[in-house]
């Protein structure tokens, strides 16, 4: 069995807008930024504050993540959707890469030194 992977076609501008709505945004930065931080923060503020959740990934949404070979962009966008309270509620959304330019992105940075 192969272990999950990435893939970026859900930011493609034909896709994104099938699994982005409006008050979302999309958190996305480079391994060891600080992206898992800012999803974290992102989501209590969002909440009100509430840090009863299990699994900090199941307070955001990443349709990049592919559980197997053939997991299917439509499959990934209604299981990380279903994440929403409420069809009309919005989510963070992680990303291992810069979205489109007229996506509402946060995109935390380190200093290496």
């Amino acid at each position: 069995e192969l272990p999950p992977t990435f893939t970026t076609d859900a930011l493609r501008e034909e896709h994104y807008r099938k699994w982005l709505r409006h008050g979302d945004v999309v958190v996305s930065g480079m391994p060891k930024a600080g992206t898992h931080w800012t999803l974290q923060i992102v989501h209590l503020v969002r909440s009100g504050g509430d840090d009863t959740y299990g699994v900090l990934g199941d307070t955001h949404g990443n349709v990049e993540y592919r559980l197997h070979p053939r997991d299917a962009l439509e499959q990934r966008i209604a299981r990380e959707s279903a994440k929403r309270a409420s069809p009309s509620d919005s989510i963070p959304w992680f990303s291992h890469t810069a979205p489109q330019p007229d996506l509402p992105a946060l995109q935390p940075a380190r200093n290496p030194s």
